[in-house]
């Protein structure tokens, strides 16, 4: 009897050490951003709390979005089977991808990175730190741009994006796979303007010198950029960050309170 209450005296001591770190843990995870998934459902915009979307899990209605959405979630947006969009958020977006969606319209106080992919046609009413367009999107940002990046994958494919800016950029970059298209600064507010691909801003509106020209600065609690690297077309949304799994801590959890009713259970019968 002795020897069985030493082992559930040690099973218990490591299950309260692993319960303390899946704990910590957990709420870790609970803390850090949300990645919400938007596509439409039966003729409805519906979002689901993870990415990539999952047809065997449960969508709900845009207004739980709103009631959670924090400073810092990420917002991506697929499919829309041209379902108009009018998304308005009050906190600032880390990441907000647009894929192959049509008519969105994104409002937010600010967005620190936005990639708009092609095929999708949106409005982005936010300061943006990071934009990239892809291929043949269409998007008109109607604030300032710190950094906007037109491009295609392949060199042998040329630029076919359509691009508006309302406000001021700070810099902006081009290019068909290597090749450079263009390397501008200090572009004018309402004066940044691709059509079909093609350059269509005066001179006069633009410097082609760098310079350390800043428009956009990230409200307090914004945090850091989480794409390090310009990613492609096929395999930005890979970067999205996931729902994390965690079975195994509540599995820990279980155990450890098994081995606690088996401890107390000893310590009863030994009395």
């Amino acid at each position: 009897m002795r020897r069985m209450k030493k082992v559930f005296a040690v099973i218990l001591s490591l299950c309260m050490m692993f319960t303390a770190s899946c704990i910590t843990k957990l709420t870790v995870e609970a803390e850090g951003a949300t990645t919400y998934t938007l596509k439409v459902v039966d003729d409805e915009w519906r979002f689901q709390p993870n990415y990539p979307w999952d047809d065997t899990v449960q969508h709900r209605e845009l207004y739980y979005m709103y009631q959670n959405f924090k400073d810092g979630d990420k917002v991506v947006i697929i499919d829309s089977a041209d379902k108009k969009l009018e998304l308005e958020l009050d906190k600032n977006i880390s990441n907000l991808t647009v894929q192959r969606a049509s008519q969105v319209i994104v409002t937010a106080p600010y967005v620190e990175e936005s990639y708009i992919l092609g095929g999708a046609v949106a409005a982005i009413n936010a300061d943006i730190n990071k934009a990239y367009v892809y291929d043949n999107a269409i998007v008109n940002f109607n604030k300032n741009v710190q950094y906007l990046e037109v491009l295609t994958d392949r060199t042998d494919t040329a630029l076919a994006a359509n691009i508006g800016v309302t406000g001021q950029v700070a810099h902006a970059y081009a290019h068909e796979g290597e090749n450079v298209v263009f390397d501008i600064y200090d572009v004018k507010a309402g004066k940044f303007s691709i059509v079909n691909g093609g350059f269509n801003i005066a001179d006069g509106n633009y410097t082609k010198t760098a310079t350390s020209s800043t428009v956009v600065t990230a409200p307090a609690q914004t945090p850091a950029a989480t794409t390090t690297t310009t990613p492609s077309a096929a395999d930005e949304l890979d970067d999205v960050p996931k729902t994390g799994d965690v079975v195994t801590y509540y599995w820990m959890l279980g155990l450890a309170a098994a081995c606690m009713v088996g401890g107390l259970y000893l310590k009863k019968k030994n009395a």
